[in-house]
């Protein structure tokens, strides 16, 4: 587990832990992709040091860089064969990105269900084929968002009280490889439903008392980190002759 922490692996084994269970020795397989997670970010923060997302077309060039690279390992290589890390890595990189495409470009994009069942269409028919990976996450990212930001109704008031959905995806594992080794013979279906109250009380109590007050410091946090990046940034790109940096937004407070 340290490992997992340090991210420089997803080893999820604990020495005597869950080691009588069909999946024996697993603790929490949801950890797994928080390192990809971690040099999607790390990669964002690099670009934006060196200016090369200052402006919406340095941020285009930025991207088809990215999709060149993606298409270079994916048809021109092995590596994603051969290396799992490097497989995904390639696929999540993919998906982080073309999310930040979707934000870069929000005012040009009309979110329409009729795109969705399009770009739906495109995946099905690309089964089997190179071109289904891509035309996959592009559907997938394209259709999320417009769930995510279009219907409304009783959907848009599923989180009013807390956002459980972290709590439920991180603790619903190992609670549930507890309830196995309480009872080895329980069904699929059983095991659903009876471990379900307990996940989301965990998950509550995970969102008022972790996510939520670390949330309200999200504020501060990013006022902080934003002034040293700001910084590191304006040497940067005076250093690689991108320009200067662009004006750092003001902030609600700050009018």
């Amino acid at each position: 587990m340290p490992l997992t922490a340090s991210l420089v692996t997803h080893s999820m084994t604990l020495p005597g832990v869950f080691e009588q269970v069909p999946e024996s020795g697993v603790i929490d397989p949801p950890l797994w992709t928080l390192r990809y997670e971690t040099v999607c970010y790390v990669l964002l923060a690099l670009f934006a040091l060196v200016g090369v997302l200052a402006t919406r077309f340095r941020a285009t060039l930025t991207l088809a860089v990215i999709l060149g690279l993606y298409a270079f390992v994916t048809f021109a290589t092995s590596w994603r064969t051969d290396i799992g890390a490097i497989d995904s890595a390639t696929r999540f990189v993919l998906d982080f990105f073309l999310g930040g495409a979707f934000y870069l470009f929000a005012d040009k994009i009309r979110l329409d269900l009729r795109v969705v069942l399009v770009l739906g269409v495109a995946a099905v028919a690309t089964f089997g084929t190179a071109a289904y990976e891509a035309a996959f996450r592009v559907a997938l990212t394209y259709g999320l968002l417009w769930f995510a930001l279009v219907p409304g109704g009783p959907i848009r008031r599923f989180n009013l009280i807390g956002d459980y959905s972290y709590g439920l995806y991180i603790l619903c594992f190992p609670i549930q490889q507890t309830f196995v080794m309480l009872n080895p013979l329980v069904t699929p279906g059983w095991l659903l439903v009876s471990s379900f109250p307990a996940v989301l009380a965990l998950a509550i109590l995970s969102w008022h008392f972790v996510e939520h007050p670390a949330l309200k410091r999200k504020a501060w946090a990013g006022d902080c980190v934003g002034s040293l990046m700001r910084g590191a940034q304006q040497r940067f790109t005076t250093l690689l002759g991108l320009g200067a940096a662009p004006k750092p937004q003001t902030s609600a407070s700050e009018r």
